[in-house]
């Protein structure tokens, strides 16, 4: 198996991470991502000390479900 970071002149072989070019380009300033961070930060803090626990829960709807082995989900009262 090859190693991918490791450096080769063969181009058939993928560059390591550090040749790669980067795609990414943040659309929000250093310092508002640094400030949603921080508040982010301290909203977490503020429940964790109340004993509060975090869940992720999929967002539910109506749409098409991407995965064809997931069916959609509908709730009723």
């Amino acid at each position: 198996m090859a190693d991918f970071n490791s450096f080769s002149t063969d181009p058939g072989f993928p560059p390591s991470v550090s040749e790669r070019k980067s795609d990414f380009s943040p659309s929000a300033s250093l310092k508002t991502m640094r400030a949603r961070s921080e508040i982010t930060k301290r909203v977490r803090k503020f429940f964790e000390e109340r004993d509060f626990l975090e869940v992720e829960t999929p967002i539910l709807s109506a749409d098409t479900v991407v995965d064809r082995y997931l069916d959609p989900m509908s709730l009723t009262e």
